[in-house]
């Protein structure tokens, strides 16, 4: 079905989803019976069925029954196949922001945009920019204030949506980037480096922290990171008394989380890891890869038990940005072992309500919050007229239950 939905929208001058209810991600209720007209890939008018005309040549499709709203968007993915674009789309996933990026997700991107290619629309960084040694082969090498500004000339120069900041950055090499990405207007998105901590971070202008990195440092009240390490998985024992001041002072940096909860989650042993090869998805994936996660998996018991233990703490700091009124994007960390195209954004969003977040909230940081991170909210996360008509068309009420996201008809 959703292949014939897009030939159908691809084909017809105009596409008219009638007496369909709207999630316009804008108002909190749903807009009842109503048609949204679509003409070259954009929302040309939104308006009761009773009083908006629809063309005679349009391709009508009946939404009686049905919920529309925007297509999702994974912010936190690892885009490396051509295969994962179509599971994306047929998840729903009309967007992505690929985290390590190469020529190949340039290519990727304008071949999507230029209607060349099928696929979600990709927002990208470059080669991940670390200090020396870099934690992944591949990364740009940075270590003082001046390498720091040249790598983000090479990497604005090229093409890449945002610079991407990575564990083992110096203090001067982070300032290099910062200072260049604002003379540039390219944002900075990413890790927190041990050697600038999370204080500093919330005062750089960075536009986003990945996997809630060094928060747990300062739920402990730590006033100095620790050098060297990676803080996603040491979350058990934080004090959340300190959360709500820790939120809000978050929300005040103006600076927008991407949890990606569902990655460490995906850090098991025994039975429980066993069943991850079992699942339906996972015929997807193509069996080098996954030969590859049985292999990892061998070396991850010890960050699982630790991951398992601050499971709770995530999900409660999660719901305090929430209360806080602080910058929250769905992300998976796709490419992670089990993490799979479009699949595991389902899950993400089932996190955020088992933090405790409404399902409309949820979905708006998979919609709307996650346009407005990228700055670009005038083309797509909501349905409204002008907007790119990233479209998800589901079966009865997803704020009823999420779970029908997972199969949508179109």
């Amino acid at each position: 079905m959703i292949a014939l939905l897009a030939f159908a929208c691809l084909q017809s001058p105009t596409t008219a989803f009638v007496d369909v209810d709207v999630l316009t991600m804008v108002e909190d209720d749903a807009l009842e019976s109503h048609t949204v007209l679509v003409q070259d890939g954009r929302i040309v008018a939104v308006g009761p069925s009773t009083s908006l005309t629809v063309p005679e040549d349009a391709t009508v499709i009946d939404g009686t029954g049905c919920t529309l709203l925007p297509g999702l968007a994974d912010m936190h993915v690892h885009n490396w196949t051509e295969s994962e674009h179509l599971l994306f789309v047929a998840n729903g996933v009309t967007t992505v922001r690929n985290m390590f990026g190469s020529p190949d997700q340039l290519a990727w991107r304008d071949e999507i945009a230029a209607g060349e290619r099928f696929g979600p629309t990709i927002y990208t960084a470059g080669p991940i920019v670390d200090g020396s040694p870099p934690v992944w082969p591949g990364s740009r090498v940075v270590t003082s204030f001046e390498e720091g500004v040249e790598a983000v000339h090479e990497q604005a120069a090229a093409g890449y949506d945002f610079i991407k900041v990575y564990e083992r950055l110096s203090q001067d090499a982070y300032d290099g980037i910062v200072v260049a990405a604002e003379e540039l207007g390219i944002p900075v998105m990413g890790h927190v480096p041990s050697a600038v901590g999370l204080e500093v971070v919330l005062l750089s202008g960075q536009v986003t922290i990945e996997h809630l990195d060094k928060y747990d440092e300062l739920l402990r009240g730590e006033s100095r990171p620790s050098l060297g390490r990676m803080s996603m998985e040491n979350w058990a024992g934080v004090d959340l008394a300190l959360a709500p001041e820790v939120a809000q002072r978050t929300r005040e940096a103006g600076l927008w989380n991407c949890p990606t909860l569902v990655v460490l989650q995906k850090m098991l042993t025994g039975d429980a890891l066993q069943a991850e090869f079992e699942r339906p998805e996972i015929r997807y994936v193509p069996d080098d890869i996954v030969s590859m996660w049985r292999s990892m998996s061998a070396d991850r018991e010890g960050i699982a038990v630790a991951t398992q233990a601050g499971e709770a703490n995530r999900l409660a700091f999660t719901r305090a940005l929430h209360e806080a009124g602080a910058g929250l994007v769905v992300g998976t960390d796709q490419g992670n072992p089990f993490v799979i195209a479009g699949f595991s954004v389902h899950t993400e969003l089932a996190n955020f309500v088992a933090a405790g977040i409404p399902p409309l909230d949820a979905l708006r940081a998979a919609t709307r919050d996650a346009a407005a991170c990228l700055g670009a909210s005038k083309e797509f996360g909501t349905v409204r007229v002008g907007l790119r008509a990233d479209l998800l068309l589901v079966a009865g009420d997803p704020l009823e239950d999420l779970a029908l996201l997972r199969t949508p008809r179109g």
